[in-house]
């Protein structure tokens, strides 16, 4: 985003900071409330098969961990076992299988990959701050994680599914100024507008729109973005 506009974005949050101390301009309603507009966990088109094959659920084996009663300890049997409860719809069980191989194997290949797979399950469940806290734990223990800067999105968006807008915004505006993909970036100042929204700040989520629409065309969200109305940097607007 180069430094300029990091500065931007850095002093940006701290006026949003101090004008949340006052509370909502105006006492503004919300315009699109979660409970109407909940987006699927996974949001973007690109995002679809944009992580490694080792994230898919592996395919049952007969006879294989979870088919028995007995515990595993081994991580390759442990990660098996938190594929099969999710296949079984079982995502309570599936958090625990996964969070338990992170917890005693974290330095394992699949460590940071089994973080991913508890907190998708504790999403799926409803459990937004269990979620959240996990993916928080992805992006601590595994900084160099080709999936950290999508976990740090996600803990956002679940700060922002749990109506915790505030936070959700602070976060999103963070990750949109560190991510190191692209599409990442316009996707994180899109919901950090419509965190602000949620807020009243309507001057300060006009502003992050446009950061977004700034990209046009290069994501998804880039041109939801302009699609609203907001300009492209070259003066584009879509369709």
């Amino acid at each position: 985003m180069g430094i300029a506009l990091t500065g931007v974005f850095l002093a940006g949050a701290l006026l949003i900071e101090a004008r949340l101390a006052l509370g909502p301009a105006g006492g503004a309603a919300e315009r699109d409330p979660a409970a109407q507009e909940r987006e699927p966990a996974d949001p973007a088109p690109e995002h679809r098969g944009a992580r490694t094959d080792s994230l898919a659920v592996p395919p049952a084996v007969p006879g294989a961990a979870g088919e028995r009663d007995e515990q595993p300890a081994d991580p390759d049997s442990l990660y098996e076992m938190g594929g099969i409860q999710v296949r079984r719809h079982r995502d309570a069980e599936a958090v625990v299988t996964f969070a338990r191989l992170a917890a005693e194997h974290p330095g394992h290949e699949l460590a940071d990959d089994a973080l991913w797979q508890a907190a998708k399950a504790a999403e799926r469940g409803g459990d937004y701050t269990r979620a959240r806290d996990l993916f928080g734990q992805l992006v601590e223990e595994h900084p160099h994680s080709p999936m950290r800067d999508q976990a740090n999105w996600s803990a956002a968006f679940m700060l922002y599914c749990a109506k915790r807008y505030r936070e959700s915004l602070y976060l999103f505006q963070k990750v949109g100024v560190k991510a190191s993909e692209p599409h990442l970036v316009d996707q994180s100042f899109f919901w950090a507008g419509k965190s602000a929204m949620h807020l009243g700040l309507e001057p300060e989520a006009a502003v992050l729109f446009q950061a977004a629409a700034d990209n046009f065309p290069r994501s998804y969200y880039s041109a939801r973005a302009v699609s609203m109305g907001y300009r492209g940097s070259k003066g584009r607007r879509h369709g």
